[in-house]
Parts: C-alpha cells; structure tokens; sequence
C-alpha cells in the first residue's frame, strides 16, 4: 500500500482520504459525521474494519437484523441497496491508482476499465440457505 501509495503523492496510505474514501467502510459519511455530532458519533464504523456490507449495500441500521435479512425484499424496503451494482463504480473508476481502461472484455468485445457483471461474480455472496 506504501509503495502504491507514493506513486499518487500518498505518504501514509493508512491515514489518507485518498486511499481510504475506497478502503475503508463509510470513510467520508464518518468525517461528516465526526464534524456534525462531535466524536465518537461513529465509533461503530472504524477505518481498520475496511471495507464491509455497507460500503455498497449502504449503512445497515435498519436492515441487520437476522429477521430482515432472511427476507430480501424486507432488507431492501428497510433501505438495504440492491442490487449493489451501481456503488462499485464509486470506487472502480479512473480516479483509482491501479485503473485499467482495458481491464475487462465485454460481451460485445468492447475493452472496458470495468464491468459489474463481471467483477460481480468475483465477489458473488450467494444465500447458503437457497443453494440446499
């Protein structure tokens, strides 16, 4: 992280909003957060968790408990982003340091930098309980 951290002017990768904006769950909502309420109004959400649920599927408040999340569409009328697909492009874009226009191949052919369908199911979560 050091080393890449330097080729963007970043000392400390471990402190910097540039690298924790992506890195770290709620990083900016917790320094607006901090500002409004004063601190230890986020002490529940700390940098070194990274990133988590909620950094695409938005803060969880309302949706976490087991009896929610069973049901997808309760989870979801509770505030729980799903799908998710639109939050990744928050984080995979040109502004990251290791951005590659031609990362991935669509379907069509086409060279992209990103795609969700893709990168989808390198992280794909599926429910334990549906695959029985």
């Amino acid at each position: 992280a050091k080393a890449l951290g330097a080729t963007v002017g970043v000392d400390d990768p471990a402190k910097s909003g540039k690298c924790l904006k992506c890195h770290a769950t709620a990083y900016n909502f917790t320094e607006e957060l901090q500002v409004k309420a004063g601190e230890g109004a986020t002490a529940k959400v700390v940098v070194e968790d990274g990133v988590t649920c909620e950094s695409c599927h938005g803060p969880g408040k309302n949706y976490k408990s087991k009896a929610v999340m069973e049901d997808r569409q309760k989870a979801i009328a509770a505030g729980m982003v799903y799908p998710a697909t639109d939050s990744c492009a928050r984080c995979h874009n040109d502004q990251s340091p290791t951005w590659k226009a031609d990362r991935y191949t669509t379907k069509d052919g086409n060279k992209v930098g990103f795609d969700a369908e893709q990168a989808y199911k390198k992280i794909e979560h599926p429910n334990p309980a549906a695959q029985k």
